[in-house]
């Protein structure tokens, strides 16, 4: 997905590196939404980070619907540049595109793009990402995020994000909404080369008018990723 080709990225390490990874979840939860309706969804990352800064990526995803088996659900593909600024603070931009096929939209194929940019230092990393017609619903939005990851020890790991998405504009008459955010805090723990994830996400105050879905406001999430 795009925040892994964002830390391929912001590694910047001293030789090109191609990274594949596989995983597996419960729901495919993105932003505090249920992408996936609340069905489990498979997911195949491929990366490509250059050592002098550019990377990037496509990432697929399929999802195991009630009565028609495995369908496709999402394609990403993002590409970017990140360099450190100093030793302990890299910046990051870049663009990426989203593809949802009927599964998600219930009417037709929908594409939109956000441009990002962010800096990470530490455990920590901010993004503000822009979208000139989320959803393909004649939105235009502003995101901005704010992640941390905690190791302890060499096989946990404890991760946390807060975001906040602003419409720029109003759409079919109704009047611009306020701002909405999302809230996920969860642990990851490895057992090599499988690494297990649990959180809980949320989401508020209300769901959003151009979202299509119904949305429950939380959910646990579960799944399991493995890097080859």
């Amino acid at each position: 997905m795009l925040a892994i080709g964002i830390a391929c990225g912001a590694g910047n390490a001293a030789h090109a590196e191609i990274g594949v990874t596989a995983s597996v979840q419960s729901d495919d939860r993105y932003r505090g939404y249920t992408y996936s309706r609340g069905r489990p969804i498979a997911t195949l990352d491929l990366a490509y980070d250059d050592a002098h800064g550019p990377y990037v990526g496509v990432s697929g995803t399929i999802v195991a619907t009630t009565h028609d088996g495995l369908q496709p659900l999402e394609l990403q593909e993002y590409i970017g540049i990140s360099r450190r600024a100093r030793r302990d603070l890299v910046w990051d931009v870049g663009i990426a595109n989203y593809s949802f096929t009927r599964f998600f939209t219930s009417e037709e194929r929908t594409t939109y793009q956000e441009y990002y940019v962010g800096l990470a230092s530490g455990n920590f990393s901010s993004h503000i990402y822009y979208s000139p017609d989320y959803l393909n619903s004649g939105v235009r939005t502003l995101y901005f995020d704010l992640g941390a990851v905690r190791r302890i020890g060499e096989r946990w790991r404890l991760n946390a994000h807060f975001g906040v998405r602003t419409p720029l504009n109003e759409v079919y008459g109704i009047d611009r909404l306020p701002p909405h955010y999302d809230l996920r805090l969860g642990a990851a723990f490895r057992i090599k080369p499988v690494e297990l994830q649990l959180g809980v996400s949320t989401h508020g105050p209300r769901a959003d008018y151009y979202d299509g879905q119904s949305q429950g406001h939380t959910a646990l999430v579960a799944g399991a990723t493995i890097a080859f």
